[in-house]
């Protein structure tokens, strides 16, 4: 279960940084 929410949060890191 800890892994999915890591990785949901590292995604949406790189979504972010993406953006920029």
């Amino acid at each position: 279960m800890i892994k999915k929410i890591l990785i949901l949060i590292f995604s949406s890191a790189l979504m972010l940084n993406a953006q920029d």
